[in-house]
């Protein structure tokens, strides 16, 4: 995986203040600092992962409407046993909400910024599990830097509510992303404290 640095022309200078809150370009500082590829998952998920995408065929999984362009799917953690246990090794404990985002070919999600309080009161982060790797013409994109080229497992870290992000998938193939938020252990706490890469063994 690979996480570019600033876009030339940045999001800013390309759009024109006018599309932009007062502050975008100061938020557009030292983005790469803020998103992280925190390690990566090792384990065996293709079947489950199988199964959510057949649901998904069959319009069993719903739309939800503030993101017309994702398949969810409500509550993993009895249909997926193996994906809903990722976020137990990350190092998450408690208030754990696990779910899969699946962005179809051709669809994006303009830019946004999640809500504050969805991470206080009790203290949460947010991370994205890669179930798939990488296919050409999918980006996530964090004010102005790009992240792609991703493998199987990666797991991806940022302040989204400190953040304006974006995504597009212009391939061929859904991309499936495991989306965790929770009370992160101690574990986790200290993994993030030290910015560095850890294998998480399913």
């Amino acid at each position: 995986m690979r996480v570019l640095g600033k876009m030339i022309p940045s999001n800013y200078e390309y759009f024109g203040p006018e599309q932009h809150n007062a502050d975008m370009k100061n938020i557009v500082a030292n983005t790469a600092e803020s998103v992280r590829i925190i390690g990566q998952v090792k384990g065996h998920w293709d079947g489950e992962l199988d199964a959510v995408v057949a649901m998904a065929n069959k319009e069993v999984i719903t739309e939800r409407e503030d993101h017309s362009d994702y398949l969810y799917t409500a509550d993993i953690s009895n249909s997926t046993p193996t994906l809903h246990r990722i976020a137990k090794v990350i190092g998450f404990t408690s208030n754990t909400q696990t779910r899969i985002q699946m962005q179809r070919p051709g669809c994006n999600h303009c830019r946004h910024r999640d809500p504050a309080e969805r991470y206080a009161n009790p203290y949460r982060v947010q991370v994205l599990v890669a179930l798939a790797p990488w296919e050409y013409g999918q980006c996530l994109f964090f004010n102005d830097t790009i992240v792609d080229k991703w493998q199987a497992g990666d797991v991806i870290y940022s302040e989204f509510h400190n953040i304006d992000h974006f995504t597009t998938n212009a391939s061929w193939h859904t991309r499936p992303l495991l989306h965790i938020i929770g009370e992160p252990g101690e574990s986790l706490k200290q993994l993030l404290a030290i910015k560095e890469k850890h294998i998480f063994q399913l």
